[in-house]
């Protein structure tokens, strides 16, 4: 559960009675930072009472208490406030001057409260101090944030890159001699089974679809029009282009099964192969 309450004075006076208040209180494993501005202390061994404490740019304190004993902030309350009046009783008997609105934040009543705590005033010092400490803070949780973007940028393009080169290299380094024949209806019926695997498919060229010097094909396998094939090759030459009604055997990396739409409007799913290479057989 986590409560806030905003307070007047110092930030350096609040970390000291915060800490001084805790362990009258019996917490344990009390740890200040002082330039964060943070205290972590736990209960019982085990629940824990952490309490950031913040300069705002109003000049007034911000305290925030992440803990999961809530019944204990009352009782460190009223702690604190003795100590602001020079009690140092171990068991306060008044608690601050505080107004709770339904968000659960908790504000003393302005400065007139906070001086019956103690006449706590900040001098010139302490404000400058104050401040500094809360630039501080900004400065360096902004630089850790913008540190560990720039990384998780740096580290998502060079996985992107891998991928995207490994995949490249590995396609164009299938050697005809490496690649398998595999029956049509075996990739058709079980395309994950086969997908990525090296293989090589011979055919009519019954449509080309030509981009730069990227090009698709539809392939009749063995000239069956029953058996369609969708090839994909990149970088071809154009001296040696493939034209409608060639001959040509294709191979490469299977690549599952594509779905495209068809003339009529209905769809069409075929087997299709990034090829790495091909012969003209006309």
């Amino acid at each position: 559960m986590e409560k806030m309450f905003i307070v007047s004075g110092s930030v350096t006076e609040w970390i000291d009675k915060s800490e001084q208040a805790l362990k009258i209180c019996g917490f344990e494993d009390i740890t200040a930072y002082g330039l964060r501005g943070y205290i972590e202390s736990t209960y019982d061994k085990f629940d824990r009472f952490n309490i950031n404490i913040s300069q705002q740019l109003d000049g007034k304190v911000k305290i925030e208490i992440d803990t999961e004993r809530e019944e204990m902030i009352p009782y460190f309350k009223e702690t604190v406030a003795a100590l602001f009046k020079g009690s140092h009783t171990q068991q306060p008997q008044s608690s601050p001057t505080v107004k709770e609105t339904n968000s659960n934040i908790h504000r003393l009543r302005d400065f007139e409260d906070i001086q019956n705590m103690g006449n706590v005033k900040q001098t010139p010092q302490q404000r400058y101090q104050s401040s500094t400490i809360a630039k501080n803070r900004f400065n360096f949780g902004g630089c850790v944030k913008i540190v560990l973007i720039f990384f998780g940028v740096i580290f998502l393009i060079i996985m992107l890159y891998s991928c995207f080169s490994t995949g490249t290299t590995t396609v164009k380094n299938i050697k005809l001699e490496d690649c398998q024949n595999i029956p049509y209806e075996d990739l058709a019926r079980s395309p994950d089974q086969y997908k990525s695997q090296s293989i090589t498919i011979s055919g009519t060229v019954i449509q080309v679809i030509e981009s730069g010097s990227d090009y698709q094909y539809r392939v009749a396998v063995d000239g069956n029009y029953d058996e369609i094939f969708f090839v994909s090759c990149k970088g071809v030459s154009s001296n040696n282009r493939v034209l409608q009604n060639d001959t040509v055997q294709f191979w490469g990396a299977y690549n599952g099964l594509i779905t495209y739409d068809s003339a009529l409007g209905g769809p069409i799913t075929i087997p299709s192969l990034i090829a790495s290479g091909y012969n003209i057989l006309n």
